[in-house]
C-alpha cells in the first residue's frame, strides 16, 4: 500500500501533461477505485479527445465483469475515430 500511495503522489501531477486521446473506464461494481477517482482523472488530464464511461455490472478488473465486450466495443469506436 506504500508503494501505491507513493504512485499516486508522484503521478498525480503528470496528469496535466498527458495530450494524447484518452478512453477512462470505471466499473460501478469496483470496491477497490471510487468512482469519483475517473472524474478526477478525466478533469486533470490535459487531452482535448478524452471519453470516460462508467460500466454498471463491472468489477476492479473490468475485463473479467460482464461488461467485458461492451468495453471491448466502446475501445475499439474510441480507437477507429
Amino acid at each position: 500500500m506504500l508503494n501505491f500511495k507513493l504512485l499516486l503522489y508522484r503521478t498525480k501531477p503528470l496528469l496535466s501533461q498527458i495530450t494524447c486521446p484518452i478512453y477512462i473506464a470505471q466499473g460501478l461494481m469496483d470496491d477497490t477505485v471510487k468512482h469519483k477517482s475517473a472524474n478526477y482523472i478525466y478533469r486533470n488530464v490535459a487531452s482535448t479527445q478524452k471519453i470516460m464511461k462508467f460500466y454498471n455490472n463491472s468489477p476492479h478488473v473490468i475485463c473479467n465483469g460482464p461488461d467485458f465486450r461492451e468495453l471491448c466495443a466502446d475501445i475499439k469506436i474510441f480507437i477507429d475515430n
